[in-house]
C-alpha cells in the first residue's frame, strides 16, 4: 500500500467519523425534541385534568341537593378514584425526578473528571426511563379518565334528568 492509498483510507475514515458524528447529534437533537414535546403534552394534559376536577366539584356542589344522593354519590366516588390516580402519578414522577436529580448531583460531586461524558451518560439514562415512564402513562391516562368521565357523565345525566323533569311540570 502506497502513500496515496493510506491517505486515502485516512480520508474515508475522516468521513466516516463525520458522518457517524452527525448521525449521533442528529439522533440526539431528535430524542431532545421528542423528550421536550412528551413534557409539555404532560403539563398541558395535567392542567386540561386539573380543570375537570375543579370543574366538577364546583358543579356538583352547587347541584348535590337536587340530585339522587345515591347516583350523586356514585359520581363523587368515581371521580375520587380518579384525583386519587391522577396524584398518585404526580407523587410518582415526583419522586422519579428527585431520585435523578441526587444521582446526577452525586455523580458530579464524586468526581468532576470527564463531565461531557457523564452528561451524556446521564442523559441516555433519562430518555431511557422517560420511554419507560411514557408506557406507563398511557395506562395512568386510562385508570384517570375513564372514572372521571363516567363520574362526570353520570352527573351530567342526573342534572339533565332533573332538568327536563321541571321544565315538564
Amino acid at each position: 500500500m502506497n502513500n496515496q492509498d493510506q491517505i486515502r483510507e485516512m480520508a474515508k475514515a475522516a468521513e466516516l467519523e463525520k458522518q457517524n458524528k452527525y448521525k449521533n447529534e442528529v439522533v440526539e437533537f431528535n430524542t431532545s425534541i421528542i423528550a421536550k414535546s412528551y413534557e409539555k403534552a404532560l403539563a398541558y394534559t395535567n392542567l386540561i385534568i386539573f380543570a375537570g376536577y375543579v370543574l366538577f366539584f364546583s358543579f356538583w356542589k352547587e347541584v348535590r341537593g337536587e340530585l339522587d344522593k345515591v347516583w350523586s354519590g356514585i359520581s363523587v366516588i368515581l371521580v375520587i378514584i380518579s384525583l386519587i390516580f391522577f396524584i398518585a402519578w404526580e407523587i410518582f414522577q415526583m419522586i422519579q425526578s428527585s431520585a435523578y436529580f441526587r444521582k446526577l448531583y452525586s455523580t458530579f460531586k464524586l468526581s468532576p473528571d470527564n463531565y461531557s461524558e457523564k452528561i451524556q451518560n446521564f442523559n441516555k439514562e433519562i430518555q431511557k426511563n422517560q420511554a419507560r415512564v411514557a408506557s406507563l402513562w398511557i395506562f395512568e391516562l386510562i385508570f384517570t379518565i375513564i372514572p372521571g368521565f363516567l363520574g362526570a357523565g353520570i352527573l351530567l345525566f342526573l342534572y339533565s334528568q332533573n332538568l327536563i323533569n321541571d321544565l315538564c311540570r
